[in-house]
Parts: C-alpha cells; structure tokens; sequence
C-alpha cells in the first residue's frame, strides 16, 4: 500500500531535523548571565498560595512554576510562557483551574520551536489523582506552539466545560502540540480555531471533542484515545491528511454534521473507522484499513472517490443512505457479496468501476454473459432409484418459454446443459434468468423452481411417498379427566395434503405445517383417528386410544383438626389421599407413600394460619381440604396490681390481686387462683421479713409466663431513741430541739413540733415549750404501719429562785471576812468577786469572801441549770477595833449613803446584763457543760447512715447507686431517679420555678459525669433530692434555691473541670488519629506512583485516596477513616505488595 501524503511529510520533517537543529542552535543559546546547559537566573515567581491573576503584559522563560491557586489572565493582559513548566496541584477534581477572560491572552511555546526538543513548554497536575481544568472564553486568544498539555479535565460536564482543555474563542491557534491523559485531549464550543500538527493520544475518553462548531482539521494524529478519535456534534467539518488510529471506538464520529474527509488515514479502530449520522459525506481518496466497519453511515448521502478499503470486517455499513462509490479498491471484503455485507431495506449502493469479482470493463460496448452446466438425474423419493423414461421440461421463469424437452435414460440421467445466468456491461447485469422444471412419470408430477449461479448438479426427485406428519397430542394409551381432548401436530411433508380427524376435515397452516382440533370424550374409552392423504393419494394414518376419569380423589387430613390452637412455630400435618396421587400444602409438594399417606412440616406464623390441602390423580381429577391452625407463642401478659414491689406490711395475711390475659389460669406460690375477666385475687400467709410471691400464668396454648412481687412482712414497732435532750432535762428557751435516731424508712411525727428527716434514719423535732414541766410523746411509723413511742419531760425555767440568809445588808464587822449563806436552785453556780460555788441539792450555799477596811460591796452572780442569770448586792462595813466620834460619824453617813449607792449599782449592773443576754446567740441544744461562769450546749455527732439495697436490703459499700450483691439500685438512687423523671416532666409557671428547674437538672447531669468517675456523692444526691422535693411541692422555694447554690459550687465547678479535662482527650485522640490516617495515606500514594510505574489500573485507588484527603480537610474523621481504610486495602492488593 502507498504510503500517505501525511507519512511523508513526517518522514521528511524527522530527516530535516539534525540540520535544522545546528542551524537554529546559535539563536537557541542560553540568555545572558546563564551558562550554557544551566538554568537562568531566577526572576519574578507566582504567588505561594491564592490566585495569580494578569492584568498586564508579563513573559516567563525556561522556568518551572508550581501553583497552588488557579491562573486567571485578565482583560488587558497577556501571559507568554516559553518552554516553562507550569504544574498545578489541585486537592480535589477541579479545585484549580486556567482561565483566559476576553480580552486576554495566553502563548505556551517551545523555545526553540521543535516538538522533539525536551524544553516543551509543559502544562501539567501534580497530583496523580486529581485534574484541573482549563478555560478559554469568548474573546480570549490562545497560541499553543510545540507544547505538551496533560492531566487536564475529570468529567464529561454541560458541552465539555470540565473535560479538558475548553475553548469558546475562533482566535485560537495550536500547532505541533500534544495532548494526553486527559478527560477530553480537546474540548471545542461554539467556535472555529486552528489546530494542525498536533497529536491527540492516550486520553481518557476522546481525543477532541467538537461542538456547534465549524472546523478544518490538517495533519494531526488521533492515537489509541479510550473513545472516539474525534467526535463531532452539530458542526461542519473538513479533515485532511489526518491519522485516525488504535482508537477504542469509532476513529471518527460525526452527529448531524455535514464531513468533508479528504486523504485521511483510518486504521485498526476497534468499531468504525468513519460514523457519520443524519448529514452527508464526501470521501475522497482516503484510507480505512483494517477496521470491524469501513463506512459506518445512516439517514444521509455517501459519495466515496477512490477510496482504499483492506480487510475491514465490513467495508461498508449503510442504513438509509444513498451511496456512490467510484475508483474503489477494496480487498479482503466485497460489499457486493451480500452474505459479508449489511443494508437496510433503504439504501440504495452504485457501484462504479470497482475491482467487484476481479472484472475490468475496458470497453463501454463489452458484454459479460455468465454460463454454468448443469447435469440432471431423476430419483424416486421413496428408494432413491431412478426414475427411467421420465420426462423433463425446462421453462423461462420470466416468461415461461420452453427452454429444453429431454427425457431420462435408464439411470434416470438427463445429458448435460449449458445454461445463462446473467449478463453484464460496463452498465450492468442484463438478462438474469431463473427456471422452473417440470417432471412426468405416469401419475407421478414434480415441479421446482431453479436459479443457476455455478456449476450445478441437479437432483429431480418424484414423490412416491405418502405424506408425513408427527401427532403430538394425545399419547397413545392415555387417561385424562377432561370431556374433551386437542389434537395437535405437524405435517412433515406435503404441505397440501388433506387432513381429517375422525373423520372431519383440519385446516393444516401452508407455513409452519402445524395443525390442531379438539375431539369430544366420552367417559371410557375413546378413538381418535388421523389421516393424510397428498395430491397424488398418497395416505398415511395414526389411530391413538384415549380413556376419560373424571372421578375426583380422596381426601382425608387426620391432623390437625379445624382450630388446633398450639404454641410452636411448626407442626407435622398427616393426611391419607389415593396412592399414586400426589399432594399439595398450600401449593408446595408433600411426599404421598406407596399406600396414599403423606406428611407435611407446616411453618406458622403468629395467629391464625390457614391450611389448604389439595390432591390431585394421575389424570388431573383434584380434591381440597382447608384448615386452620392458630400459633400463640407468646406467653400470657400477668401483672400484679398490688401489693406494689417491695411493700411493707404488718399483717401475716395479705390478699394479692392481678390482672392476666383472658383465659389464662393462674397460681400463686403453685395453688391455682380463680380467674374472673382477666382479675385475680389470692390470700396468702406470710413470714417475718421478705416474701418472695410468685405469680405463674398458662394461657390456652400451653405458654407460660410468671411474676413476682417482694412484700416484706415487718411485725416489729420501730424504736425512737433519743439523743437529746435527755428526759428531764431544765432549760431557758422556749423552744428545744429533740434529735434522735430510728429506722431509716420510718416517719417520725411529735404533735408539738416540726420534724426533719434525713433519710438515714436521724430526725430532729423543734418543740415550742410551757414555762414548767413539758411531756412530749415522739411517735415512729415504720413502713409496716408498726407504731413505736418515746416520752420525754422537759422543764422550762425562765426565772432565778434566790435568798440570802446572811449577812444581813448594812452588817458591821471587825472581823477579816464574812460568811455567806443562803438558798437558791439546786445545782444553781454562785460567782462572788471571783469565787465560785455551786448550790447543793438542797439549792442551800455557803462561802467565805475577805473583807477590807471600810465598806464592801458584794456582788452575787447567780446562775441556774436552765441559765438564767442573775445578780444581787450586799453592803457589809468593817471596822476597827476602837471606835471614835469620827468613825461613828463616818458610819452614820455611810448608813445613808450606801443603800442609795447599792441600788444604783444594782440598777446599772441588772440592765447590762440584760443587754448582754439579748445580743447573745440562743445555746444549742445538747447537755450542758459548765465553762467558767457560761453555760454551753453541744448537740452530739449523728452516726452515718449505711447505704442499703433497695431490692435485697443488704448493706452498699462499693458505690452509692448499685447493689454490689444483687446488682439493684439502692434506696437513694432510686428516690432521686423518681425525682429526676418527675422533676423532668414538671413545667413551672413562673421564671424563679423554671430557673431552679434548670439548675436543679443540672445538678443531677453533674452527678452522674462525676460518678461515672467513681465519685461519692451520697450527701449531694440527698441535697438534689430534697431541694427538688421543695421545688415540687411549691413550698420553702428559698430554702431549695439556697441548696441549689451550695450544689452548684460544690459539684458544677468539679463536672466543668471533668467535662473540661474530657474535651481536651478528645481533641487529642482526633489530632493522632489524623496523624495516623495521613501516614496511612502517604504509603498509599507511594504504591500509586509504583503502581502507575509499572502500568497497574489505579483508578479506584486515585479514587480512595481523594475521598480520603477530602474528608480529612473537612474534618470528617469518620468517612476518612473508612476511605483511608479502603485505600490501604486497594494498595495492599496490588502485585508486589504484602498486607
């Protein structure tokens, strides 16, 4: 085969190119300030990260840019890269993109203008699984001149915007440039540039993609591109001297777009070599070699001239076209042998001067006639033998002359004939013939029609057999059910012959040879008939025996009877029918024994499930049975209404009472209980302490279902003990506070005070007292009802009993000291200048107290058990032992002066100490304890409560929500549970009600961060529970609020801090697990670049690691992880990796 103009003129560029290399080289000299062979000095660089935008004119050369944002060339400006590398490094498809605005231009060139020096300039993705993209607007211009651009476009888009190289702009100009692994290795819209030279290969789905355009395409090679080579939508284009090759569809694929092709080269394309549909085309001198089709055409016009068509599966492929094709050589396939060529009903093909059967027509008046010989025999049909002295007619089947009257020899042979089958010009065929052939021999006639078109040896056969026919229906010997019965077959030979049923006559179809009929059966047995019989009375019969039962089987299912109610989810079903019948069980086959039994494994479903057996004989006569059986495998729902989990009772006899399914029966501790409408009622005795009672239920089906309830039976009163005040006891205030402890479930009351409860069994009552003796009952009611009492007698004393008895006021005395006595309250403290003295039981006192010189006040400070306090005065006057007028007089003026001056103290003295006593703080409760001359009360220490099991009672140690024993909660924790969900379900009126709610929620979530550290908070779950009962019952709102406060600074400070501490572990976990998915990703991308190396498909290993690297940005850990994961498999699964 010549080679093309195209090849040649690449053949004698590569040959000029050594010469053209050393011309050029002085022009192609480093710039200055560079060695030879080195780069040039760095100059301006794009910006490290965000858009590098130009506005005005800016030149680049032998540099390598590498952006991290997208490239815009602006209105006004203008971008030339001579032999730079620009590579772009796009995070996701598409994240960054090229832009040519209008009013912009862009020039990548090679330095030296030649496409096989190394210094192309370069556009390219430096990430192996992610693609930018690249635009060129309306307005913009493009030179692109001995470059190579790659990785470029990820998806098909709108009209290409995103499948590569995008242009919009006619001012654009491509020359000698490559294109490779890109979506599209050109994507063109709505405009007419000028590309040639170049080479479109390798791309991911076609090597250019045309659109709305109109194009001429010169002298470039589309080459191995996973579609088609070029795809052409709604343009007009001419294409000349262009290679279509190794492409993995059509070479060339045109949509209503009028082709002029003109020299092109199409071969080894998997499917066309030219698609054109719904405009017409022009093909002159072009090549398509070795393609599965030639020319591919629909709905359209094809004018082919001098084409060269070699060892395509089809050369032509036409579908409602009318082709002409002149100077063809095609080899290999010839479209005029039909059996190798395809054509709608519609095309209508001129052939002219092709090389169709090696037949050159040199002269226009030359004339072809086609003659073959043909040799004739006469057989019979039936043996085979010859058919002696039987005569022979040829005639014209288009005018029916008679051609030739011969009659067989002995053999049956007839002599050989020279017959016409066409003739032909340069023009055409003329004269084609075809004949019809009679044969004679007695009553025997034969007729067949005849085309000759090669040598051919001609077998006449006469038929002397009776006609043929296979009967499917009936079989012979059979028995049916039904009142009647078809007829059916096919007539295997002579078509014509008549057919009769019993008599009557069946229409046999002239096609296929099919007949059929339907024969009335009488109960017994019947006859029915065929008979054929062919034109010459030929006759052939079948007679077929037909016995009709139409007596239905027996049936019987023994199990289960209708109704059967059971408690499994499968049941054996029996049933007895005819032997040799067979059995259906809701439409699937049971096995029937030898003597008509069969079984069935049903499957129910809860309730009722209906059962149809049906039975059928050997001849399609059916019985049927229907059942129902119901399935009730859930046990009997049994509730007991009281008592309720965990009563307390003191009475040996409790009556229990319940509610059950209705008809279930019922026991209690294995003693049936009578059912009343789903109630229940039973009395049962119990023992001291816990009673387990057990409730058991049995429904109809047999499911069994049982309950429990826990009923302590506590006989016991509970004991009050008090603490303080001890009975007895002498106080001054009007009130008293009466602590002490009991049973930690039971309720305290007193008629005359206010009782407090903690729940640990410790109680205080606040008593309002009468001056006197007061006796004050405290009752206990444990849970049981159990009633126990403590009586105590307090005495309130408001006023100080007391008499001196000596000395008298006034006493005079020579004496150094002077003696005092008197009578008070017993046990009353007696402070005299310092001294102290305590009254005896008696209340009498006695105590010597110095004396001075001259007159002395004594001031008495009296204090009794109930600490009151008060003080009195006495004047006593020493004298000396020998009196003068002046000492009579001094003491007649003290007899005066001193009762005046003892009152006055006595006065002043009396209202500081009420003062003092006012100010003073009331004394606690507890014993008294003498300090000094002040009386002090100390309340005692209240014992800790032991945390106990709500279910089993057993004392808790370990925490204080959960039995470690029995695994249930403990009284506090349930108390607080039941106030949380009330305290949830509560929707205060006012703003103070839904802010303490809200603190006191709060509280609660506090709690349970701190426990579930393992923290023990006993004291302030009793502190949210009892403010949360306030806030409930709507009373003492302050008192609620003040403990919500001190909760909130005790506990809310620790639960942020936790919360605080938790936050930061997670935030650290998340960094880690970034790091560890990023190392993980970095190993895969190393097996990408390995796997690529060596030529593996890394597509949905790209995939995975860009979904990955996505999600990672986002911070989606969880997607992430599970893309990460997938990467790590795909690259573990490649060839020369382990796991």
């Amino acid at each position: 085969m010549p080679e093309s103009p195209l090849r040649q003129a690449l053949a004698a560029i590569l040959a000029l190119a050594p010469l053209l290399a050393g011309t050029l080289a002085p022009f192609c000299a480093a710039p200055s300030g560079a060695e030879p062979g080195q780069a040039p000095p760095a100059g301006r660089q794009p910006p490290a990260s965000g858009e590098w935008a130009i506005t005005t004119a800016e030149t680049f050369s032998s540099r390598t840019f590498q952006l991290n944002g997208n490239l815009t060339v602006r209105a006004g400006g203008s971008l030339t890269l001579t032999s730079v590398k620009l590579s772009l490094s796009p995070g996701y498809e598409g994240e960054l993109h090229i832009e040519v605005q209008s009013g912009g231009a862009l020039v990548l060139e090679d330095r030296d203008h030649n496409p096989a020096s190394p210094d192309d300039a370069t556009v390219v993705s430096s990430s192996t699984a992610y693609q930018y993209l690249f635009w060129v607007r309306p307005g913009a211009s493009l030179v692109i001149e001995s470059s190579v651009v790659r990785n470029c476009g990820h998806s098909p888009g709108a009209r290409g915007e995103t499948a590569g190289p995008y242009l919009q702009s006619s001012d654009c100009r491509i020359s000698n440039s490559t294109f490779t692994d890109n979506f599209h290795g050109l994507a063109v819209d709505g405009c007419s540039p000028m590309i040639d030279n170049s080479t479109l290969y390798q791309n991911r789905r076609h090597g250019m993609y045309v659109r709305d355009a109109d194009m001429t395409l010169e002298d470039n090679l589309f080459d191995t591109n996973a579609a088609h080579g070029l795809q052409l939508d709604s343009s007009m284009a001419t294409l000349r001297r262009n290679i279509f090759r190794g492409n993995l569809q059509d070479g060339l694929n045109a949509f209503k777009t009028p082709l002029r092709l003109e020299s092109n080269i199409f071969q080894l394309n998997k499917r066309r070599g030219v698609h054109a549909d719904g405009a017409p085309v022009v093909s002159v001198r072009d090549e398509l070699l070795q393609n599965l089709v030639g020319y591919y055409v629909n709905g359209t016009s094809l004018r082919c001239e001098a084409p060269n068509l070699q060892y395509n599966g089809y050369c032509f492929y036409l579908q409602d076209v009318r082709a002409n094709v002149s100077n063809a050589t095609m080899l290999g396939t010839y479209i005029v042998q039909l059996h190798l060529a395809r054509h709608s009903d519609h095309t209508e093909f001129d052939s002219y001067n092709n090389n169709i059967r090696n037949v050159t027509f040199g002269d226009p008046q030359s004339v072809l006639r086609v003659q073959w010989v043909v040799r004739s025999r006469v057989v019979w049909e039936s043996t085979g033998g010859p058919v002696a002295a039987a005569l022979v007619k040829f005639f014209r089947s288009s005018t029916g002359e008679l051609a030739f009257t011969f009659t067989a020899n002995a053999t049956g042979e007839l002599p050989p004939l020279l017959m016409t089958e066409y003739e032909q010009t340069q023009a055409g065929k003329l004269n084609t013939s075809s004949y019809r052939v009679g044969v004679f021999s007695g009553r025997f006639v034969e007729s067949v029609r005849t085309s000759i078109v090669s040598d051919l040896d001609l077998e006449l056969v006469l038929d002397d057999v009776p006609p043929a026919f296979t009967l499917f229906s009936p079989r012979d010997n059979i028995t049916i059910a039904m009142s009647y019965i078809n007829v059916t077959g096919t007539m295997l030979t002579d078509l014509d012959a008549s057919l009769k049923v019993n008599g009557e006559n069946v229409t046999i179809d002239p096609f296929t040879g099919n007949f059929s009929t339907r024969v009335s059966l009488a109960e017994g047995p019947n006859i029915v008939n065929v008979t054929a019989v062919d034109p010459i009375f030929n006759l052939f019969s079948v007679e077929r025996r037909v016995n009709r039962d139409s007596t239905p089987p027996d049936l019987w299912v023994d199990i289960p009877p209708e109704g059967l109610l059971v408690n499994r989810t499968y049941f054996l079903l029996r049933g007895t029918t005819e032997p040799r019948a067979y059995a259906l069980v809701n439409g699937i086959p049971a096995l029937v024994l030898d003597d008509g039994s069969f079984e069935y494994m049903l499957e129910l479903s809860e309730g009722e499930n209906p059962v149809t057996v049906f039975s059928a004989d050997m001849h399609k006569n059916s019985a049927w049975v229907n059942r129902t059986v119901v399935s009730d495998t859930i046990p009997p729902a049994v509730a007991v209404v009281s008592p309720e989990e965990g009563a307390w009772t003191n009475r040996p006899l409790l009556t229990l009472s319940g509610k059950v399914e209705p008809g279930a029966g019922v026991w209690v501790g294995g003693q049936p209980v009578d059912v009343v409408a789903g109630n229940f009622s039973a009395r049962t005795n119990l023992t001291e302490g816990q009673n387990l009672l057990v409730v058991e239920a049995c429904d109809r089906a047999g499911n069994r279902n049982s309950t429990s309830v826990l009923v302590r039976l506590d006989t016991v009163a509970p004991a009050a003990v008090i603490a303080f005040p001890p009975d007895g006891l002498t106080v001054n205030l009007p009130t008293v506070n009466i602590t002490g402890t009991t049973e930690p479930s039971a309720v305290v009351s007193c008629g005359r005070g206010h009782v407090s409860q903690d729940g640990r069994g410790n109680f205080s009552v606040v008593c309002e007292l009468r001056p006197g003796q007061n006796d004050i009952t405290v009752e206990v009611r444990d849970l049981a009802g159990n009633v126990g009492k403590a009586v105590l007698s307090v005495t309130l004393d408001t006023f100080v009993s007391f008499r001196l008895a000596s000395p008298e006021n006034g006493t005079r005395t020579t004496a150094a000291s002077v003696r005092l006595k008197g009578l008070c309250e017993p046990g009353a403290l007696l402070s005299i200048d310092g001294q102290n003295v305590i009254a005896d039981q008696n209340g009498t006192f006695e105590l010597s107290v110095p004396l001075e010189m001259g007159t002395n006040i004594l001031v008495i400070n009296v204090t009794d058990v109930a600490g009151n306090r008060a003080g009195f005065l006495v004047l006593v006057r020493r004298e000396a032992q020998a009196g003068t007028d002046l000492a009579v007089a001094a003491v007649l003026a003290l007899l005066v002066a001193a009762p005046l001056a003892a009152v006055a103290a006595w006065f002043l003295w009396s209202r500081r100490a009420r003062a003092a006593a006012a100010a003073a703080p009331a004394p606690p409760p507890g014993p008294p304890l003498l300090d000094n001359q002040r009386l002090v009360i100390k309340p005692p220490e209240p014992p800790r409560e032991r945390l106990r099991c709500a279910e089993c009672l057993q004392p808790v140690e370990e925490s204080w929500a959960v039995c470690h024993t029995c695994g249930g909660p403990t009284f506090l924790a349930r108390i607080a549970s039941r106030t949380r969900e009330r305290l949830e379900a509560l929707e205060p009126a006012d703003e103070r009600g839904r802010r303490l709610r809200a603190g006191l929620l709060k509280g609660f979530s506090d709690c349970d961060l701190l426990a579930s550290e393992g923290a023990r908070l006993e004291d302030n779950m009793r502190t949210l529970s009892i403010a949360s009962q306030l806030l409930l019952s709507g009373i003492k709102l302050d008192t609620a609020e003040g403990l919500a406060s001190e909760l909130e600074r005790e506990v809310g400070s620790r639960a942020a801090g936790l919360q605080a501490a938790r936050e930061a572990d997670l935030r650290k976990a998340k960094e880690e697990a970034g790091e560890r998915m990023a190392a993980l990703l970095g190993d895969a991308e190393r097996a990408l670049e390995a796997a690529r190396e060596a030529g593996e498909d890394t597509r949905e290993l790209e995939k995975a690691i860009g979904l990955a690297r996505l999600h990672l940005r986002g911070g989606n850990l969880e997607k992430a992880h599970k893309h990460t994961l997938d990467a790590k498999a795909i690259a573990d699964g490649l060839p020369g990796r382990g796991s």
